[in-house]
């Protein structure tokens, strides 16, 4: 009967056993790739192993570590190619369950200036939605340092008056090959009280500014 319950011990230990084998063989291991369109530069992404893929043309690749099923895991631009702006899909980040691949699509960058005519006095300073600023003093050309990628949206604004006014006057026109060309009017002050407010009312010659998107 003692060798019956060693017996009968043996074989369920065995079977606890074969289980325990079988449900870690079921916790498999997922890998993540990087698919990349667009692409004229070089860019390079990176997991959260520290592990990163290098492009320099549009392909896919997979990340040398693989995931364990549940694990939670981020793909991030470590280095952005060069007039290029590169975004990841929203599966950049998430939890693993399967096999995972995110996309990146590159678009060129492009560059916002801003010409100056008529100025005749003072400063002038320019900013737009990235809060970078443009000082001018004479009638020149300059761009802004930052450059936007193609498709999103951008405000250039006056931050600084100087002797004459500056102010919008209409919305900007598509030319050419994608120049955006909002018109702004600078316009000499000549001021005159407004019975009814008691504000002054600008008067005076006209100059221009142009906000060019190249």
């Amino acid at each position: 009967m003692k060798s019956c319950n060693l017996l009968l011990l043996a074989v369920l230990g065995t079977l606890f056993f074969t289980a325990g084998a079988a449900t870690s063989a079921a916790q498999t291991n997922f890998t993540i790739s990087v698919a990349v369109s667009g692409l004229t530069g070089t860019l390079v992404v990176q997991d959260n192993n520290g592990d990163s893929l290098t492009f320099t043309a549009n392909n896919t690749q997979t990340f040398a570590t693989s995931y364990a099923s549940g694990s939670s895991y981020t793909v991030s631009v470590q280095t952005q190619p060069g007039g290029q702006t590169c975004t990841l899909s929203s599966n950049a980040t998430g939890t693993i369950t399967a096999n995972t691949t995110v996309t990146a699509t590159c678009v060129p960058n492009f560059t916002i200036s801003v010409a100056v005519t008529g100025l005749t006095g003072g400063t002038l300073v320019v900013q737009d939605s990235k809060a970078e600023t443009l000082s001018f003093t004479t009638n020149t050309t300059q761009t802004f340092a930052t450059a936007y990628a193609s498709g999103s949206s951008y405000t250039v604004t006056g931050k600084t008056q100087p002797e004459q006014q500056c102010q919008r006057n209409h919305q900007g026109k598509h030319y050419g090959n994608g120049h955006l060309r909002p018109h702004l009017q600078d316009q000499r002050r000549s001021h005159r009280p407004d019975r009814n407010t008691g504000h002054a009312r600008q008067q005076g010659r006209h100059s221009d500014v142009y906000v060019e998107h190249d």
